[in-house]
């Protein structure tokens, strides 16, 4: 006798393309680390302060795995002057955890 597979059914107000680019964008040990460091700053930073906190990284690496995250909206960058001040987006930031918080209790 065959199993038959329920139906799965997603929630409709998931925008997959949004959800799988932000999670892309944080599933780096770097990224997250930036992350981190935004959310305890509850400020502005630039590259250049992200690294020398972080220390282990180059103020290049730092600003590649920023383009990344701003480019997924976890990060908003301001540009004034010679420096671009980066701020973690909270609220884009708990879109996507709860999304996928979304997705996955809705299949429980």
């Amino acid at each position: 006798m065959a199993t038959r597979k329920a139906k799965v059914t997603t929630p409709p107000s998931v925008d997959w393309r949004a959800q799988a680019n932000a999670l892309k964008a944080i599933a780096n040990p770097a990224r997250i680390q930036i992350i981190a460091l935004l959310h305890t700053f509850e400020g502005e930073m630039t590259a250049s302060e992200i690294m020398f906190e972080l220390e282990r990284f180059a103020q290049p690496t730092v600003s590649h795995h920023l383009a990344i995250l701003v480019r997924a909206g976890i990060v908003i960058k301001e540009k004034r002057g010679v420096f671009s001040y980066h701020v973690l987006d909270e609220h884009r930031l708990e879109e996507t955890v709860e999304g996928i918080k979304e997705i996955l209790c809705h299949h429980v």
